[in-house]
């Protein structure tokens, strides 16, 4: 072999071997990178609270929170965590008011709350990123930006909001507001007047026992099973509606589609009775009869005033609002 032949090869070989470290590098970065996003290390760690709680107020990043009633106010937590263990408490309680934060400052980690109460509380706040699930309670005012929030079993109003998520919220003896920018809605036994608004979402909402029911979806299918005699407003840009309507009820019906067939299955009333007003600018339109005939609306007080889809993004006016939240 020549001088420049072995030269040619010899940085060629040279060549290879600073592709082959280049690439062995960068995908060791890549590794680091990722695994920064990510907590290897947890512990779980449990006590009692012997103050009188008749709030809890959640608050933080990622992270979830469930809430349940119990014999006592027990406080279990997992913290997930990278480096350093974290020896700082992040819940806390001001007067009657059991805070909980997810995150813990200024350490990465990630905490997970599950809440036992002797009795009935009120629940407040919104985390960033992360669960939140609640049961047998007042009044619940929550918001996420991106988690999926449930309520169950609440004797008072519920508002509920998120910005990518799901909602549901069933056993709400009071008025129920619901809102998402990305998620689906899903209510059953409300007591109240129902307000739910999506841009990206399907409804479903059943044994509405209410004085009114409004829903707006901008992309979303709509089913409704109304308990009581009520006023139903409807309108989706993007998706079919179904209403279903307690047997014998007096119901007027209002329904445009510019594309989609359009049914009508219950005998309507001529004059007086409530108005079905359903609209959908592509999507079929139907309306039937059920088999139950129509429950009393539990109370003339669980009335809403929102009756446009500008005014559903706004919780009723007598609904608790959310105290702030870091």
């Amino acid at each position: 072999m020549s001088g420049s032949a072995a030269a040619r090869t010899v940085s060629a070989m040279s060549m290879r071997i600073l592709v082959a470290g280049t690439a062995l590098v960068g995908l060791a970065g890549l590794t680091v990178l990722t695994g920064c996003r990510t907590f290897d290390q947890n512990f779980a760690d449990s006590r009692t609270e012997s103050a009188t709680i008749n709030e809890i107020r959640v608050e933080g990043s990622s992270g979830s929170v469930q809430i349940e009633p119990g014999a006592t106010t027990q406080i279990d937590r997992t913290v997930y965590y990278e480096d350093r263990k974290p020896s700082a408490r992040t819940d806390r309680v001001e007067g009657n008011v059991l805070v909980l934060n997810t995150t813990c400052q200024p350490r990465r980690c990630s905490i997970d709350y599950h809440i036992t109460v002797p009795s009935s509380v009120k629940v407040t706040g919104r985390l960033d990123s992360g669960r939140i699930d609640v049961r047998g309670v007042t009044t619940a005012t929550l918001s996420t930006d991106s988690g999926r929030i449930s309520v169950d079993n609440a004797t008072g109003d519920v508002t509920a909001t998120t910005d990518s998520g799901r909602i549901d919220a069933n056993n709400i003896k009071g008025r129920v507001n619901l809102q998402t920018d990305s998620g689906s809605v899903h209510t059953s036994n409300v007591g109240g007047a129902l307000v739910v608004k999506t841009d990206s979402g399907a409804v479903r909402a059943d044994g509405i026992a209410g004085s009114q029911t409004t829903v707006r979806t901008e992309s979303g299918s709509v089913g409704i099973e109304v308990a009581s005699e009520q006023d139903v407003k409807v309108d989706t840009d993007s998706g079919s509606i179904e209403v279903t309507v307690p047997r014998g009820g007096a119901f007027r019906v209002r329904t445009h589609s510019d594309s989609g067939s359009e049914h009508v299955n219950i005998p309507e009333a001529s004059s007086g009775g409530h108005l079905l007003d359903l609209s959908s600018d592509s999507g079929s339109i139907q309306v039937n009869e059920g088999s139950a005939a129509p429950v009393t609306p539990a109370s003339p007080s669980g009335s809403a005033s929102p009756a446009t889809a500008a005014s559903a993004s706004a919780a009723p006016s007598a609904a608790p609002s959310a105290s702030p939240s870091a």
